[in-house]
């Protein structure tokens, strides 16, 4: 296979592009990727997991797991008539429901967890955090840049609860950039120059490219050395968007 070829892409125009890479090495000897991508876009939620090589299945699995804790949730359509007050309380309410199945994980199915849950009609999102991968908050408007996550290695299996949550307030120039740890392995001829330029660079992009081509993009021009390459789950995300595109489910 070529390493080229070892990357599945989901998007939706304008709204979210997504990729999951499996690493160089892995493509090179037939195992499997162990990253995982969810995109709900019925109940508002986009998450990456990054699960261990001895059980790569465990990141989708996990996230399998608070897929079905979703569903069985408020609808969408029944959150988007709540007062901010009550969006807060939901979100108090996921962060205990995660908890929950966190707490049951086994040490062997280890695997991080970064997401975001959001309710567009007032404009704030909770982040739901814990191990390596990250979350990006850009403001493209305002050409600012924020790593909202912190980096821990509490991997949901070893802990009893999330290690970060925190409530975002965004606005229309948002864009938010979910991915494995494996993104720093992507852009690391950006990280390793001057200070900051990772953050210029993706801006400018983010200006240029549409959310839904980011990922694409971003595979193309940095993954110079695709057979030296980590596994990578990437989500760029417009969190304003108009419309529910039909398919609003995704994982990879």
């Amino acid at each position: 296979m070529n390493m080229r070829d070892a990357v599945r892409y989901v998007s939706c125009e304008k709204v979210f592009g997504a990729a999951v890479r499996t690493g160089g090495e892995k493509t090179l000897h037939g195992r499997k990727n162990g990253d995982s991508v969810l995109v709900d876009l019925q109940n508002n939620f986009v998450a990456v997991a990054d699960g261990p090589e001895r059980n790569p299945s465990a990141s989708q699995s996990f996230l399998k797991r608070i897929h079905g804790m979703l569903g069985s949730a408020k609808p969408h359509a029944e959150i988007g008539d709540l007062s901010v007050n009550d969006v807060e309380k939901r979100f108090h309410g996921i962060i205990g429901e995660t908890n929950s199945i966190v707490k049951t994980v086994r040490y062997t199915d280890n695997t991080t967890f970064t997401a975001l849950f959001f309710v567009r009609h007032v404009r704030k999102a909770l982040l739901l955090h814990t191990g390596d991968s990250m979350l990006y908050h850009f403001r493209i408007d305002e050409d600012t840049a924020e790593k909202v996550s912190q980096t821990n290695h509490c991997f949901v299996g070893r802990i009893d609860r999330l290690y970060q949550t925190k409530l975002i307030d965004y606005v229309p120039d948002s864009r938010f950039l979910l991915a494995t740890d494996g993104f720093y392995d992507l852009v690391r001829d950006m990280r390793n120059s001057t200070s900051g330029k990772m953050e210029k660079e993706l801006l400018a992009l983010l200006k240029t490219t549409s959310v839904d081509q980011l990922p694409r993009e971003l595979i193309r021009t940095y993954d110079v050395k695709p057979e030296m390459s980590d596994d990578l789950g990437i989500v760029v995300l417009n969190p304003d968007y108009d419309d529910i595109p039909n398919k609003a489910y995704y994982l990879l």
